[in-house]
């Protein structure tokens, strides 16, 4: 039953058919899109959530790719920093980094081909097109990755073919278990996906607004954003109320009493 494979899988397949029959209109093939008014189905195979890093895990594991010879560590820490999907990291040309304005251009993604070759196709949705900021150390970052290349590819596997998320994916975890970074006491699984839930949940942590974090990540409707990080939410919404109480009752704005003034008497 198809049904039973996991929703990543449900989703891509979508995806893939959805680039097929968009090509087919395009070539006159068909009119319509079979998919136009269907949803992915939902699976009904049980997943372990997929959890971002903690701050010693991160920690842990940005000194490891910073010291040692890991494989597609460069997307890794491209993901980590910018909290792009995997795919659209994978899919990144040369001339989509823009130096000038600080910002890498998101306007494709790759998938996986009936025959296991890598596709590039536009991004799922407009929203996934956007322009991600970046800082002055990434900026540097990316132009040793360039190096003195023109144009092409950022980056590659060593056949010099385009990478996938499922290389990245297979090199990451098995980083996180050759150098004992996984807190195991933690529930939720960790994937190379866990490293754009991270660079979410460290902007939570840091007071990003959702609606400025749904355009960062590129999600279509805030719904998504709210409800893949609501619990990253949830936690520091109560230290910010906590602020807000404190701010009353040092302004005496609070539902208690206010203080007694002592009157001096002249």
């Amino acid at each position: 039953d198809n049904l039973d494979y996991a929703q990543s899988t449900l989703n891509k397949l979508y995806q893939l058919l959805g680039a097929v029959f968009k090509k087919a209109i395009k070539k006159g093939i068909i009119d319509k899109s079979p998919l136009e008014d269907l949803r992915v189905p939902k699976s009904r195979k049980k997943t372990d959530k997929v959890r971002a890093l903690t701050v010693e895990e991160q920690a842990r594991l940005l000194d490891v790719l910073n010291n040692n010879d890991i494989n597609y560590s460069e997307i890794m820490l491209v993901s980590m920093f910018t909290g792009m999907r995997g795919g659209e990291i994978c899919a990144l040309n040369i001339e989509d980094i823009d130096f000038q304005n600080s910002c890498i251009i998101v306007n494709k993604t790759t998938s996986r081909g009936g025959d296991n070759a890598v596709i590039v196709n536009e991004t799922k949705t407009e929203a996934g097109m956007r322009r991600v900021l970046i800082n002055n150390e990434l900026a540097a970052f990316l132009k040793e990755c360039i190096g003195e290349r023109t144009g092409g590819t950022l980056f590659v596997s060593s056949n010099n073919k385009p990478v996938t998320t499922q290389q990245v994916n297979y090199y990451f975890w098995n980083t996180l278990k050759q150098y004992d970074i996984q807190d195991k006491s933690l529930q939720g699984k960790l994937t190379f996906h866990s490293l754009r839930h991270t660079f979410a949940t460290r902007c939570i942590e840091s007071g990003v607004p959702p609606k400025v974090l749904q355009k960062i990540l590129g999600h279509k409707d805030i719904s998504v954003t709210m409800n893949v990080y609501c619990d990253v939410f949830e936690k520091f919404e109560a230290a910010h109320l906590n602020a807000v109480d404190e701010y009353m009752k040092l302004n005496n704005i609070g539902l208690g009493k206010p203080e007694a003034k002592t009157v001096k008497v002249a």
